[in-house]
């Protein structure tokens, strides 16, 4: 039974890491749309995807954890991944402290309402950041276009989304492991006749 859950808990991990990946690819196109001098090489690239997969796969972690009773200390496997949150992944800073949020308020739609509201904050982060001007960051400057600049917008705003969603699996209610049933009178005598015949 132990085997089986872990077994469950890795393929949350594995999936959490596919859908942080997936994740990584949706922010890299964000930032294609944005940027009028998209400087991007393979190395940044793989950071983002390697980040974005080592961030899901620890959500996904702690959300099997969770469901299932394991031990709190799952708590701290998304941690690396919030290496991808420094530089120009500063702007969904308001998503992820939403989404935190949103784990440890009660109802559904209340927790939809904060993941939301962090998202229209990432978009006024961008929106400030965009209206400062262009600065020597390829992925804070100002817009190329509308053609670019919508599709863009709308990419963050899900990317947003997903990093609220994302992280209010992070500070869940946690499932309390079932306890052994207590032994009955029933049981107990049985027990002790048990033991007198030996």
């Amino acid at each position: 039974m132990v085997g089986t859950a872990h077994q469950r808990m890795a393929t949350d991990a594995a999936a959490g890491g596919l859908l942080g990946a997936g994740w990584g690819v949706l922010a890299r196109i964000f930032m294609r749309c944005l940027a009028t001098e998209p400087a991007f090489s393979w190395s940044a690239t793989l950071a983002i995807l390697g980040l974005s997969a080592v961030l899901g796969a620890g959500l996904g972690a702690v959300r099997g954890a969770r469901r299932r009773g394991g031990r709190r200390w799952w708590l701290a496997v998304p941690v690396p991944g919030l290496l991808l949150f420094a530089g120009p992944g500063a702007l969904l800073l308001p998503a992820l402290a939403a989404g935190l949020v949103a784990g440890r308020v009660g109802g559904r739609w209340v927790r939809r309402a904060v993941v939301v509201a962090g998202a229209a904050g990432a978009l006024a982060l961008l929106g400030v950041s965009g209206a400062a001007g262009p600065v020597s960051d390829p992925y804070v400057l100002d817009p190329p276009g509308p053609v670019a600049l919508v599709p863009g917008l709308v990419l963050f705003a899900v990317a947003a989304l997903l990093v609220g969603l994302g992280a209010s699996t992070w500070t869940g209610p946690w499932v309390t492991p079932p306890q052994p049933p207590a032994p009955t009178e029933e049981a107990e005598l049985t027990r002790s006749r048990d033991d007198a015949r030996r």
